[in-house]
């Protein structure tokens, strides 16, 4: 049977079949959060890079920030599928209580935020392939120009752009509720909280 993210957690740990085996746990494996943290300062990273590449005189010392920027997209694009599929196939911890309105919305954002990864990832690739440059992205010591009008660039802008605000929404949920609730920020590995 397919794991559903919205269903409440019906079993106790004494009911679970797993139970016998091992004890429920309420953290996410190390490879989950080794994962986590990667990627987030990675894409971290990315936002403020792509701001500077976005200035029109960022001249010379723009040319190693392309090449950076192409590096670490790439390097989030494969750790985002790598994520992904460990999510899809690894065992979960407990489900943190909450309504069933904060459940869906817990899921659509970290759902989103896969999504939108991949997607700011291809529109990257889009970009570079429109450009010539994909094959060698350190071959190159003069800035990368990606004209405005380019489908890929401003979509890769907007996905950007959303990203942010997927991310934001994300904190403040984790924020929320470690709150209120507690031990939301020990599962990811962050020893705060009860």
């Amino acid at each position: 049977m397919a794991h559903n993210p919205l269903a409440p957690n019906r079993l106790s740990p004494s009911k679970s079949p797993s139970a016998t085996t091992r004890p429920p746990s309420n953290a996410y494996s190390q490879l989950s959060i080794g994962l986590h943290w990667l990627s987030a300062l990675l894409v971290l990273s990315l936002w403020p890079m792509g701001k500077i590449m976005d200035q029109d005189d960022v001249g010379f010392r723009g040319a190693g920030l392309y090449s950076i920027h192409i590096w670490v997209g790439l390097v989030v694009c494969s750790l985002t599928i790598l994520r992904a599929v460990h999510h899809l196939s690894s065992a979960k911890p407990e489900r943190l209580a909450m309504p069933r309105w904060q459940r869906i919305l817990f899921v659509l954002n970290h759902y989103g935020l896969y999504l939108v990864l991949l997607a700011a990832s291809l529109t990257g690739i889009g970009m570079l392939l429109r450009a010539g440059f994909l094959p060698r992205p350190f071959s190159s010591f003069k800035p990368i120009i990606f004209e405005r009008s380019n489908g890929p660039t401003e979509l890769h802008e907007t996905i950007s752009t959303v990203f942010m605000l997927l991310f934001v929404l994300h904190i403040v949920g984790v924020v929320s509720h470690q709150a209120t609730h507690g031990r939301t920020l020990r599962r990811m590995g962050v020893p705060i909280g009860d």
